[in-house]
């Protein structure tokens, strides 16, 4: 799959939960969007790029929060230009700088763009995931978007993720304050 199909992808589900949410007891008025990885990139252009969701009649302000957890890619120049992934890299988005810069979701923060408020969990000893995290945190926060970067210690790429939920959990106490703070 190349891009922007996968970031479609997500619009077209956050579209289908806006509108179908009360049907299962949920708050259409109440949505926060959460991703992992290569999720966390999408979560953060679903939520910035506003392109996206306008094909459904939506803005990023249907969503009350983004929580991105471990995300290496909030500028794919930069991950480019660092990454040993060149391969899975350009059969996702192609060699064309334009597009990587494109699919970025730090293209798009600035004062005036509304965004929701965002949480950005990320694993400390991963150095390009962590400079990616810290710039898009402070470029949020530049743009006046509320934005919290947290270091998660003791925890891997993966365990992050896995973790998720457990009793105890520290990330997961963050994303609950998180949803706490926000869902109001």
């Amino acid at each position: 799959m190349k891009y922007p199909v996968h970031a479609q992808d997500v619009a077209e589900s956050v579209a289908w939960i806006h509108k179908n949410i009360k049907r299962y007891g949920g708050d259409p008025d109440c949505l926060f969007l959460m991703g992992h990885s290569a999720g966390a990139a999408l979560a953060a252009l679903i939520s910035t790029d506003a392109r996206f969701l306008a094909q459904y009649g939506l803005e990023p302000s249907c969503l009350k929060g983004t929580i991105l957890l471990d995300g290496g890619s909030y500028n794919f120049a930069a991950t480019a230009r660092s990454s040993k992934h060149h391969d899975l890299l350009n059969s996702v988005f192609g060699r064309d700088s334009q597009v990587w810069w494109q699919a970025s979701p730090i293209r798009y923060v600035r004062r005036g763009n509304f965004m929701p408020p965002f949480l950005i969990l990320y694993i400390p000893n991963r150095a390009d995931a962590t400079a990616q995290a810290l710039a898009f945190n402070g470029a949020l926060k530049k743009s006046g978007t509320p934005s919290k970067a947290v270091a998660v210690q003791g925890k891997t790429h993966a365990s992050l993720n896995e973790d998720l939920g457990l009793a105890c959990d520290k990330p997961t106490a963050e994303v609950f304050d998180f949803l706490d703070k926000y869902s109001r």
